[in-house]
């Protein structure tokens, strides 16, 4: 069946209201089987949760195990049965590896007692094709027909008969598959099938062997799943690789006591590991605010070794970036992105045109950033074209492009991507995207999913607790979405919080580090926009003039960008409109040329009088236009005197059903919105209106004419 096909039947013709996560999930299981579909359609008949069942069905439940014994496997020549059920544990198949695992097929019991004639097979790939010919579950990996594998569902209940009827073969045919793997350089499938096999020992030692690569790779996820399956007292009796289990721990945002109880167990690796073990504790010294490095915790390293040197680049780059050196970030990041791509560490290379890219950022560059993160991208593949977890971080930095030009759709698809490709490397890596993605879902006007995604952030910065920096960067994106949904309680809750009502704001962090210096900035340039939607533009002005000589002097003019849009908004609100399309100009001026859009347009309708003076100035004016229609003009300013910002369409739309007398989920329901969303609408409506409840609404619309 095609997916569609899967849909109609489970859901039309089955009877099941099956969301299309778990009609999808039962596809994929089923691989469009009919006959699958309809077993599982019979095993969920009389289940409670369908849903479940559809999320874990497998070859082992029972109509599946019936069918698939009687009609399948009983039915094929003893010689072929116990061939499907040595070769079952094996991913793919070939026939030098099935030759290897199955072993002599025709010695076995099942072979010399059966009954009819055994056919001859004068090898294990003459069995493929056999197999296929028949049509019996195998589907070819490639044109020549030499790699095989088992449905999926096939193989799920090969696997189960195995470990029913003969258990005690199952370690040794891994052991013969590790073997084979091993033999033929393919370290990765060896490691998976002697833990499968149960021996460790053996794992370890590949695993010491493939970890600098597979680190370099950026597959941490993997390593790590490896790694710990191993027996806890093997891993602390190889200082080597106790040590690679550290920088995986550390690069995957686990808690810092890991890290260093690793650490610890391989202080006894002697000079072999005693650059990367300095190197990682130069960066761990570095998050929890120990920058510069304390002395001599680097001296005397000789950075020879590719791995070594690769390290070295990536932690002095990332050094002066922590330290806002900006120039000497730039130069040791480049230098760190050229290593890393001599040494083949995809990873450093990577981390490195990212980091770049958001420099670019910082300076107001979007196309210079947008060239880093797709050369960034080209590089994030393995040898055979195929994304590898890093290229998450490219994504990302995509997506957050996107978003800022206006291509929100394609924002969400590069986000999600970039997440879910993070995921493998370093979960802390998904930070950045999920606070991008949230912003994303507020300019398409979805406030519960925005609020959503931004939990999701906010859970992930509490797991990190190397450094409070990353909770406090969230914290203030939270409150960002607060003032955009007009949700300024909460939001000035955030600020008392901070300390920034009282003007002080946060003085933990030494002055020198710069990482530190930027949160405090973002978090003013927030406050400065809370203050304008409170209606106290004086004050505003107060924290962007604060604001502003330290970022013009970093040269970081992204934020300068921001500090002159919001001046005007603030200038305007005090009548002094001249003035505001002057500093509104100052920001078109940098802002156009790189293309610079969801910057304005999330300010909504109270900029759009400004832009039409500004342009009728002559200042940027086809990037005026292009801002006013992403802003979504719908009532002219000048139409509602007494209004900072105009209602949009929707919240009028709100507005009179209010004036009906409809409570709030009737208001979603008639909207076929969520709750969440109308009380978006709602809140947004009384800060524009400057009201608190549904009856000053009416009346304050009433005098404007609104209703």
């Amino acid at each position: 069946f095609t997916p569609g096909e899967v849909t109609a039947f489970l859901n039309q013709v089955m009877g099941f209201d099956l969301s299309p996560a778990d009609v999808a999930a039962l596809g994929t299981r089923t691989e469009g089987w009919i006959a699958g579909l309809q077993l599982a359609a019979l095993s969920m008949r009389d289940r409670d949760d369908a849903a479940g069942f559809a999320r874990s069905f497998s070859g082992s439940h029972r109509y599946v195990l019936d069918y698939l014994t009687g009609e399948v496997l009983r039915q094929q020549p003893p010689i072929v049965q116990e061939f499907l059920l040595r070769t079952s544990i094996l991913e793919q198949l070939n026939g030098p590896l099935c030759d290897e695992v199955a072993g002599n097929l025709e010695t076995t019991e099942l072979a010399r007692s059966a009954d009819s004639p055994t056919p001859r097979f004068p090898d294990t790939q003459s069995i493929l094709e056999h197999l296929e010919a028949a049509n019996l579950f195998v589907v070819p990996l490639d044109d020549q027909r030499k790699w095989y594998r088992y449905h999926s569902l096939f193989a799920d209940f090969l696997q189960a008969y195995l470990q029913r009827t003969a258990p005690e073969q199952v370690p040794k045919l891994h052991q013969r598959a590790a073997a084979w793997y091993q033999g033929h350089g393919l370290l990765a499938e060896a490691i998976d099938h002697s833990l499968l096999a149960g021996d460790f020992d053996e794992a370890a030692q590949l695993l010491e062997a493939v970890a600098e690569a597979t680190l370099m790779r950026s597959e941490i996820a993997t390593f790590l799943r490896w790694v710990e399956a191993l027996p806890d007292e093997l891993i602390r009796a190889r200082p080597i690789l106790s040590l690679y289990h550290a920088w995986a721990l550390f690069l995957a945002a686990r808690p810092i006591e890991d890290v260093l109880t690793r650490l610890r167990d391989s202080d006894q690796a002697g000079d072999e590991v005693a650059g990367p073990m300095a190197i990682l504790h130069a960066f761990l010294a570095a998050f929890q605010g120990q920058t510069p490095v304390p002395a001599g915790l680097l001296d005397g390293l000789s950075p020879e070794v590719p791995f070594l040197r690769c390290l070295w680049a990536w932690y002095s780059g990332f050094s002066h970036l922590w330290l806002g050196d900006f120039e000497a970030a730039s130069q040791a990041l480049e230098q760190a992105a050229e290593i890393g791509q001599e040494a083949g560490n995809v990873m450093i290379a990577v981390t490195a045109l990212c980091h770049r890219a958001e420099l670019h950022l910082l300076q107001g560059e979007l196309q210079a950033a947008r060239r880093r993160y797709e050369q960034a991208l080209e590089l994030a593949v393995d040898g055979e074209g195929a994304p590898l977890p890093i290229a998450g971080m490219a994504l990302i930095g995509l997506g957050e492009l996107a978003r800022e030009v206006d291509e929100l759709q394609k924002a969400v698809r590069l986000l999600q991507e970039g997440i879910e490709l993070s995921k493998q490397w370093g979960e802390l890596g998904t930070l950045d995207g999920y606070i991008a993605l949230a912003r994303v879902r507020q300019a398409q006007g979805d406030a519960e999913r925005a609020d959503q995604t931004i939990a999701d952030a906010e859970r992930l910065a509490r797991r990190f607790d190397a450094t409070e920096l990353d909770d406090r960067f969230v914290a203030a994106h939270r409150a960002r979405l607060w003032v955009m949904q007009g949700n300024l309680a909460e939001a000035a809750r955030w600020a008392d919080e901070r300390g920034l009502a009282a003007g002080s704001g946060d003085q933990e962090a030494p002055p020198e580090v710069y990482t530190s210096r930027y949160l405090r900035d973002v978090e003013g340039l927030i406050f400065a926009r809370l203050l304008i939607r409170q209606r106290r533009p004086q004050e505003a002005l107060a924290v962007l003039d604060n604001l502003q000589p330290s970022l013009e002097k970093q040269g970081e003019w992204a934020g300068v960008i921001e500090i002159c849009l919001l001046q005007a908004l603030a200038l305007q609100g005090l009548g002094r409109t001249s003035q505001a399309v002057t500093a509104l100009g100052k920001a078109l001026l940098r802002a156009a040329p790189e293309g610079y859009i969801r910057l304005f347009a999330d300010e909504g309708q109270s900029l759009a009088p400004l832009l039409r003076q500004a342009a009728a100035q002559g200042i940027a004016p086809e990037h005026v236009g292009t801002l006013l229609n992403a802003i979504e003009e719908v009532i002219p300013a000048t139409e509602i005197p007494g209004l900072v910002e105009p209602p949009s369409e929707r919240e009028l739309e709100v507005l009179r059903l209010i004036a009906a007398g409809l409570s709030n989920q009737e208001i979603a329901d008639e909207l076929v919105v969520a709750l969440s969303t109308a009380k978006w609408h709602i809140n947004n409506l009384y800060g524009k209106l400057g009201v608190s409840s549904r009856t000053q609404a009416v009346a304050r619309a009433r005098e404007l004419h609104l209703l």
